[in-house]
């Protein structure tokens, strides 16, 4: 190998920078870039890889006007470069000189992927009988890179003339290496074409398989000799240019004619699909026919359909050699899968460009391998020979590996493995696809089916999976588990008055924390909403001592859950507290329905004792929940057996008239005691019950109001009816009261719907614009139990209001506790700024009403006025004046 000397450093000039990186692109002139573009294409149209390469070479030198303009092409196998081409004065010394790959300023540029630029420099030799002169040294070196990889470069040695290249000259020779880049690539990859199409031909003439080829009008292009043998013919110039259709496949297996229409390789011509089928014939030149099975793959280029290429095999005489011929033709015709052909001893005897591109290797250096060098779970001998006995009994075998890319990369793939043998030699044929999008599509799937997308924590499914795994662990160790089941105390408000994102926010927060104050082997879930459940298990065969460390568990829960939460980049906190029911298993003596039941129970009672707290499940509240499910079996009972009533209770003004009434629901069973609204309405909201109990309050509301208006006595009257949110944020709602108003033929404005704040609330601009829908009907709205809840004053002003209820929380204490007093005048005086009706509710004496009417409030309902009873009652007190 012969040295070509360089300066040993460029000099200042040829210094790299922002400003000469070759990125740019020069101020060329019209003429220039019509002189590169032809240059390209004169580039592009040739393909033979020498011409390309000498046509390179002494384009470049008249570009950039070189003394001496040098190819060196990579050969990254033996690691040098070699000048493959070269122009100019001294082409024929540096003409096929090898350096290797990191010598000089060429090497530094092939490794660097970087251009350089060299000055004017000193004298130094180029080889024992020329020396290189000032003037002469200037330099240019560029490199060429294809599809991302670099193959070489071009380096101008020297410019015409004398003088210094300078960075406009660097700029061009860099855009004449992207074109020079684009036809050496082409050249190759006509090359590679050529030599893969004496494949395909050898492996036509070669295949067992019976292989044609037809153009659009159906007739025969080629025929391998399988196909003219099966079919009867001595040469392939007895089948070439007849219409295949009439010729081998005109009639069924019953005889009758078979419609061109109607046949597969012409439907696949036309709809450019690949065809196949197994149940019919051909016809041999002699006129006997045998059953086939073929397929037909159309061929297009350049996007248009030219014909179609069949493959078909003798049913009748299939062997299992020629099957398994059949899948090698398959694998390196049609798939798109790599394939590798291997022997007994697992060495490469073929490989297709797929494999090659999937594990980074060159074709050459691929054929000198074996399976075990590229498969990461057989990479022992004896898992080679598992491999491949197994197979040979099986013949075909599919089954899931990981190969290794040369950069030690692992890709997880499908292998179908397919035995054969041929001239004598057993093979191996693999056909391996790449499903590493597969296995994150699955890995995906599993986590959305399995895992809370939020927290990341397991969902109710993984949950069931391991409490059921849970319960029989501890069935055969004996040792008692717990199930805790936790929500956050009042997580609703944090929705509605810092939004979905904070709340998500603490969510997540909350997940963190329970997963690092449980124990290892305990199972963090969330169910939904603010809802999770830790499974604990371990906990010994002690009852006593099981419940001691459940507490315990429950207890550090509690205390973390407790802290203050920075939901936000603000120093502001926000505090939230948990009730956490708790339960034992032992063993599988009760479901897990029945289980999750009872902690939910626990949770109740832990609310119901004023959140914050633990508390355990006991037979107590198990028969808790017995009585809540026969209470809830009666109430769907209720509507059949008329055993719900409205009850009025009236509303009055000043001097004491009745202006209209409030309809309350009771529950009166037969022949029992009546069950307070407070313990039947949280069931029916729970249930869905609310909801058609919801519908006949307000039909029989409007009835009652057609009722009315036969007297002069009750025909002003309104009737207000209490509408729960999960009745109001029904889809149709609005639908539903006009339907209401419409068959009871009465005025919309003596009907009014009394909304509380679980209802405006949630979803503020649905509600608005589901309020002003109803209001254009002429509904009204009364806003119930103003003051109680944490929100009222802010979003006040954005409903289309008519009335605001004072809470009788209020009114009860308003002539005694000053700060009652002084939030009822406030309250007042806000309406009254808002040009809103007010009337109290649980007006029970004078001295309240007296007052209210003092600070403004002129409607008034309570005690005072009349209780809550039949509409009969009412309407006597009416008649009787």
């Amino acid at each position: 190998m012969r040295k070509f000397p360089i300066p040993p450093t460029p000099l200042a000039t040829g210094q790299t920078g922002p400003a000469d990186n070759g990125d740019h692109v020069p101020n060329l002139n019209h003429a220039e870039l019509s002189l590169l573009l032809n240059l390209g294409e004169q580039l592009i149209a040739e393909l033979d890889i020498d011409n390309v390469l000498s046509l390179v070479a002494q384009t470049a030198c008249e570009v950039v006007h070189a003394e001496t303009m040098a190819v060196p092409m990579i050969d990254f196998d033996q690691k040098t470069f070699t000048y493959a081409a070269a122009s100019g004065v001294y082409a024929a010394q540096i003409l096929g000189q090898t350096f290797p790959i990191h010598e000089g300023a060429c090497g530094w540029v092939l490794q660097h992927q970087h251009p350089l630029l060299f000055g004017e420099g000193e004298t130094y030799q180029l080889n024992d009988n020329i020396s290189w002169e000032p003037g002469m040294a200037s330099s240019l070196l560029v490199p060429l890179i294809c599809r991302g990889r670099i193959i070489g470069g071009l380096s101008a040695m020297g410019k015409m003339g004398g003088g210094a290249y300078n960075p406009r000259d660097l700029a061009v020779l860099t855009l004449f290496a992207n074109q020079a880049s684009i036809a050496i690539d082409n050249a190759r990859l006509f090359r590679a074409l050529r030599d893969e199409e004496l494949r395909v031909r050898l492996v036509l003439d070669s295949a067992g398989e019976a292989i044609y080829g037809i153009d659009m009008e159906g007739r025969c292009t080629f025929a391998n000799p399988a196909c003219l043998r099966m079919l009867g013919y001595r040469q392939e110039a007895d089948l070439i240019g007849k219409e295949m259709h009439p010729t081998i496949h005109h009639s069924r297996p019953d005889g009758s004619p078979f419609p061109l229409s109607e046949c597969h390789v012409h439907r696949s011509v036309l709809d450019t699909h690949v065809t196949h089928t197994d149940d019919e014939v051909h016809w041999r030149s002699d006129g006997s026919s045998f059953p086939v099975e073929y397929w037909s793959h159309p061929m297009t280029s350049d996007g248009q359909i030219l014909g179609a290429v069949v493959t078909f095999v003798d049913i009748s005489e299939r062997k299992q050699a020629t099957q398994q011929l059949a899948l090698v033709n398959f694998a390196m015709n049609h798939v798109k899968e790599a394939a590798y052909l291997a022997d007994e001893d697992g060495r490469f005897h073929f490989v297709n460009d797929e494999a090659c591109l999937m594990l980074g290797y060159s074709r050459e250096v691929l054929l000198g391998m074996r399976v075990i060098d590229v498969d990461h779970d057989n990479q022992a001998e004896e898992d080679w020979r598992k491999y491949w006995n197994m197979t040979r009994d099986s013949h075909t075998v599919t089954f899931e590996s990981h190969h290794l890319d040369k950069d030690g990369k692992s890709i997880p793939v499908e292998i179908n493995a397919n035995y054969f043998e041929f001239g004598g030699k057993p093979y191996i044929l693999g056909l391996v696809r790449d499903i590493t999008e597969r296995k994150q599509a699955e890995e995906q799937i599993r986590q959305l089916a399995y895992f809370d997308p939020l927290t990341g924590l397991p969902n109710r499914r993984l949950l069931m999976d391991r409490l059921r795994q849970a319960m029989k662990i501890s069935q055969r160790g004996r040792e008692f588990g717990a199930l805790l089941m936790l929500d956050l105390d009042h997580f609703k408000v944090l929705n509605d008055t810092q939004g979905h994102d904070a709340g998500d926010r603490l969510l997540t927060e909350v997940a963190h924390r329970l997963t690092a104050n449980v124990r290892q082997e305990d199972t963090v879930s969330r169910l939904g909403g603010d809802e999770y459940v830790v499974v604990a298990e371990g906990l010994g065969t002690e009852e006593e001592a099981a419940a001691r460390q459940a507490e315990m568990i429950a207890e550090k829960v509690r205390q973390a859950l407790g802290q203050p939460y920075f939901l936000s980049d603000s120093t502001q906190s926000h505090h939230s507290t948990p009730s956490i029911g708790v339960t034992l298993f032992h063993g599988q003596d009760i479901s897990i329905d029945v289980l999750l039941k009872q902690a939910d129970v626990a949770l109740y009672q832990a609310k119901n004792a004023g959140r914050n707290a633990i508390r355990f499940f006991n037979p107590d509240m198990q028969h808790a929940i017995e009585s809540r499910s026969v209470m809830e079996n009666a109430l769907r009972r209720s509507l059949q057996q008329n055993e719900l009533k409205l009850y009025y209770q009236p509303q009055a003004d000043w001097q004491g008239n009745w202006i209209g009434a409030e309809v309350l629901l009771r529950w009166l069973p037969l022949n029992e005691e009546p069950i307070p609204p407070a313990r039947f309405i949280p069931m029916a909201e729970e249930t869905g019950l609310i909801l058609p109990i919801g519908a006949w309050v307000l039909e029989q509301a409007c009835a009652q109001l057609k009722r009315w208006e036969a007297n002069p006595l009750t025909s002003t009257l309104t009737i207000a009816v209490n509408v729960s949110a999960r009745q109001f944020h029904q889809p149709d709602f609005v639908e539903q009261v006009w339907d209401h108003i419409k068959r009871a033929g009465v005025n919309p404005r003596q009907l009014k719907l009394e909304l509380t704040e679980s209802v405006v609330l949630d979803r503020i601009d649905e509600v608005v614009r589901r309020m002003q829908q109803l209001k254009a009907l002429g509904v009204g709205f009364s806003l119930d139990d103003f003051g109680t809840g944490f929100s009222s004053l802010s979003y006040l002003k954005q409903l289309p209001l008519d009335q605001v209820k004072i809470d009788q929380s209020f009114v009860r204490d308003i002539i005694h506790d000053p700060n009652d007093a002084a939030i009822v005048r406030a309250i007042l005086a806000m309406c009254q700024s808002l040009g809103l009706q007010v009337i109290a509710e649980g007006v029970e004496t004078e001295e309240q009403r007296f007052f209210l009417h003092q600070h403004g409030c002129e409607n008034y309902q309570g005690y005072l006025f009349a209780r809550p009873g039949p509409v009969e009652d009412m309407e006597h007190a009416i008649n009787q004046g």
